[in-house]
């Protein structure tokens, strides 16, 4: 958060670089909806099946 508005100072875009789990990806999201300098999300959706039962609602 804090290196986000220096890189849009500059005109640069930042991309997050997630392939930790599901909790990483929602980090990333929110991450995602404050920056205004976001050029992509990046996660693993080729990752083991059993990953997403640690996450529940």
């Amino acid at each position: 958060m804090k290196i986000a508005p220096m890189a849009e100072a500059y005109e640069v875009n930042v991309a997050p670089h997630n392939f930790y789990g599901h909790l990483a990806d929602h980090i990333s999201a929110h991450f995602a909806a404050a920056t205004p300098n976001l050029r992509i999300m990046e996660m693993s959706i080729d990752d083991v099946p059993w990953k997403g039962k640690f996450v529940t609602h």
